[in-house]
């Protein structure tokens, strides 16, 4: 259960114990776990969901959703994102582009990332029904964390050393091949075929940026794996409207507020 924990300490605030999941050997194995925090997450979203239906407008209850998400990962992911977007946007040579990445200061491109990414993820959730809503943000964090697996798998460590290092200890062949049918079956099984298409769109886009990343800079980092989280989230988030919890389930959501 070290791998667990280990997941759950990166990847978020939840609370772990203070002794577990601290070295690298932990943090090697967890890599099969990033779906099940994912999960986790998904499953705290809707909760939150639920309640900010019966007490705010649309508009307020996705902004605070939103809100959520990025700050049940203590802006980890969105910081890749913005680190990436400097550096791909610089228009620079690889190894300048992974300088760019690595300065802590946020740039223009990174600002302009981060604030479309937010803005796509609340006019999808505000544009979506109650059921739509749910499906989404059950959906995205798995998604987002299944993205980044499939980038280990697909790409090699864009540089001699670094915090990710770590994630290419182990093999990732088996983790990615399980998140792959978790992410899709739990689609299925929440929103039928609708959830099946959504689920392939993320994947799609994120073998669409392993590309992208592969032809700037040769491979993956922490930040675009964090990129790669940030991007997934966003597509199913924007495509809510397009998924809607099946009708059984939504009776028994309904049942148990």
């Amino acid at each position: 259960m070290s791998g667990f924990w280990a997941a759950l300490r990166f990847l978020t605030v939840l609370p772990a114990p203070s002794d577990w999941g601290v070295d690298t050997d932990a943090l090697s194995r967890s890599k099969p776990w990033f779906p099940v925090i994912g999960l986790l997450i998904g499953l705290a979203a809707v909760a939150v969901s639920l309640v900010l239906d019966h007490l705010l407008p649309d508009a307020i209850a996705s902004v605070l959703l939103v809100a959520f998400l990025l700050s049940v990962s203590r802006g980890l992911h969105a910081d890749g994102l913005a680190d990436t977007a400097d550096g791909f946007f610089s228009n620079k040579p690889r190894e300048r582009i992974l300088d760019i990445m690595r300065d802590s200061r946020i740039g223009t491109f990174g600002v302009l990332a981060l604030a479309f990414v937010v803005l796509l993820k609340v006019a999808g959730l505000d544009a979506a029904s109650n059921g739509s809503r749910l499906a989404a943000v059950f959906l995205a964090p798995m998604a987002g964390r299944c993205a980044m697996i499939q980038m280990l798998s697909t790409l090699p460590y864009a540089r001699e050393e670094g915090l990710a290092t770590v994630f290419y200890s182990r093999s990732t062949r088996s983790a990615v091949v399980v998140s792959t049918f978790s992410l899709f079956g739990l689609a299925f099984a929440v929103c039928g075929v609708p959830g099946l298409i959504v689920a392939a769109i993320s994947t799609g886009m994120t073998h669409l940026f392993c590309v992208k990343c592969r032809r700037l800079i040769g491979g993956a980092t922490g930040d675009t794996m964090g990129a790669a989280c940030e991007l997934a989230e966003t597509a199913v988030l924007a495509l809510a409207v397009a998924i809607q919890v099946t009708p059984p389930l939504m009776d028994f959501l309904k049942q148990d507020i």
